[in-house]
């Protein structure tokens, strides 16, 4: 037998995916060898993808950089997935930010789905009729993306005729604070959990009906999110023990470099540059951000130094204060004249400013190689 080839999603079709994901901001699942963790679609940026930092240690990062990672969301009914590495911590509408490479590709994937959750938020509830006209309500025991299962008093002996298989329901869904859904309803499931007392308590099982498009999907994002939590509660102590065995102390890596700077085009830059042989990680200039890159111990920072803004540059001479001694610094930018350079540089103890007012990857890549190979000796 032929195994079923799953849908693949790329190209422009692929982009539109994301788009939609960044613009009504779908919760995914980043999931490494070691940790897994939530977060949002923020962005995107070029080739990159960007979703918001969730991350609740600064050393997470350390877990996730040189490796491939699988990217799990939700679109419509179906659960997509895709690879990706990071790239580094940025900044978007004021909010910090994790970047990703842009996956190649995503598609359907076949061994997992949004499932049926039995997490379920306190406040929680159910309100429904019956054709009847009669009002119950209702304990939610479980939610899938197609229905939902609860269970209900109900005094009244004669009630085996309203509620029986195929019978029809509306009812008012309140999960948590999160979500509110009014919708018709099948009645696909019923049994008794007393048989001889009353009040009878009844479970119930029924398939959701009509959902709006938009409903839906905010319904496929609740039950992820509500099964991606009770996921990462399952596995905490799993995860805990993994770390504790597997991650080293923070030693600093020999092959691994952290990219600092206030323009894009350059971080890319030195990313595409330098990533086929070493670690690189990048961080915009907000300091946040650049305090959880430092937490992955690299052995080199590339600083940017703004020549044409002055305050920027004894900024960050000034952040370089704080670090020196601890990590070995490499500056740049757009400056070609020696004496220049060392004014920028002032008397921060660093080894050496290249000149990117041209981009010439072999070139500017055999500058950090030599100074990386100094390291290694």
């Amino acid at each position: 037998m032929f195994k079923k080839k799953s849908k693949r999603i790329e190209g422009q079709a692929l982009d539109q995916v994301l788009r939609v994901a960044c613009k009504r901001r779908i919760p995914a699942r980043v999931v490494s060898n070691l940790m897994s963790f939530s977060a949002h679609f923020l962005d995107m940026d070029g080739g990159h993808l960007i979703l918001d930092n969730n991350l609740s240690h600064l050393d997470d990062v350390r877990q996730l950089r040189h490796q491939e990672l699988v990217l799990y969301f939700p679109f419509r009914s179906t659960l997509l997935k895709g690879h990706f590495r990071l790239v580094g911590l940025t900044t978007v509408k004021n909010m910090r930010g994790l970047k990703f490479t842009r996956p190649e590709y995503i598609y359907v994937d076949e061994k997992r789905s949004v499932k049926r959750t039995k997490k379920i938020p306190p406040g929680s509830k159910l309100i429904f009729n019956t054709p009847d006209l009669n009002i119950y309500e209702g304990t939610i025991l479980n939610v899938s993306p197609k229905g939902m299962g609860f269970s209900f008093r109900e005094d009244s002996r004669n009630s085996g005729d309203v509620f029986r298989k195929g019978g029809l329901i509306q009812a008012e869904a309140k999960l948590g604070e999160d979500l509110k859904l009014s919708f018709d309803a099948e009645i696909r499931h019923i049994g008794t959990v007393t048989e001889t007392t009353y009040p009878m308590v009844y479970q119930v099982g029924v398939r959701i009906k009509n959902l709006s498009n938009e409903a839906q999907e905010e319904l496929n994002q609740w039950v992820f999110r509500q099964s991606t939590a009770q996921m990462e509660a399952e596995r905490a102590g799993a995860i805990a023990t993994a770390k504790s065995i597997l991650v080293r102390p923070r030693d600093k890596n020999p092959n691994s470099i952290l990219v600092i700077g206030n323009k894009q085009e350059d971080l890319d830059f030195w990313y595409g540059c330098l990533c086929r042989k070493y670690e690189v990680l990048t961080s915009d200039a907000n300091i946040a951000n650049i305090r959880t890159a430092l937490a992955t111990s690299p052995v080199l920072l590339m600083i940017y130094l703004d020549p044409k803004k002055p305050d920027h540059a004894s900024f960050m001479r000034k952040f370089c204060a704080t670090v020196q001694g601890r990590f070995a610094i490499v500056f740049y930018g757009e400056e070609s004249q020696e004496a220049r350079q060392k004014t920028l540089m002032g008397n921060i103890p660093n080894k050496g400013f290249i000149d990117v007012s041209e981009r010439n990857v072999l070139t500017h890549f055999r500058a950090i190689d030599r100074i990386m190979n100094q390291f290694s000796k």
